[in-house]
C-alpha cells in the first residue's frame, strides 16, 4: 500500500470560506484569548450547517479546594450512652452536642464494642445536636450497659 498524503483525501476548506473568523488575535499569549461574545470557559464549536460558531458546552467546575477545620471546634468526639436492655428489633436513641456540628454534615460513628446483631448509626439533628441511634437487629436481648461512642463529622464543603 502507498502512502497517501493529506491533501488526497482531505475536503478543501479555505480561510476565506470560513464565517466568523477572527482578523486578528490581538494578544501575545495564548491564555489571554476569547471568544467576541462567548463567556470566558466556554468553547466555541463550529455548527457545520449554518457555517457559523456557536456557544459550546462550559469547561468543567473547578474542584473546589477543602475547607480546613475551624479553630476550636472539634471534628469528632468520644460520648458515653447508657442502652438499655434491648428486645429483638427494638431501637433506643439518645441526642449529644457536638459544637460546630451543621444539618447535612455526614456523621461516622464507632462504637467501643462489637455486636453483629446490633446496628448503630449517627445523624446530625440540629445546629450542635448529633442523635445516635442503636437497634438490635438479632432474635435474642441485648444489654450494652455503658459503652462509648466516637463520633467523627466532616467539616468543609
Amino acid at each position: 500500500m502507498g502512502k497517501v498524503s493529506r491533501a488526497d483525501w482531505a475536503a478543501s476548506v479555505p480561510w476565506q470560506g470560513v464565517t466568523d473568523k477572527p482578523s486578528t488575535f490581538g494578544v501575545t499569549d495564548i491564555g489571554q484569548l476569547t471568544g467576541d461574545g462567548y463567556s470566558d470557559g466556554q468553547i466555541p464549536v463550529y455548527n457545520r450547517a449554518s457555517g457559523r460558531f456557536r456557544p459550546g458546552s462550559r469547561n468543567p467546575a473547578p474542584t473546589p479546594t477543602p475547607v480546613p477545620p475551624t479553630p476550636g471546634i472539634p471534628t469528632e468526639i468520644s460520648v458515653e450512652m447508657d442502652v438499655p436492655n434491648l428486645h429483638a428489633f427494638q431501637s433506643y436513641y439518645e441526642d449529644f452536642f457536638f459544637p460546630g456540628a451543621l444539618t447535612g454534615q455526614p456523621v461516622i460513628v464507632g462504637a467501643s464494642y462489637t455486636n453483629p446483631y446490633v446496628q448503630i448509626s449517627a445523624t446530625v439533628v440540629d445546629s450542635n445536636s448529633v442523635r445516635i441511634t442503636v437497634m438490635n437487629l438479632g432474635l435474642d436481648d441485648v444489654d450494652l450497659d455503658d459503652s462509648f461512642y466516637r463520633l467523627m463529622i466532616f467539616n468543609g464543603s
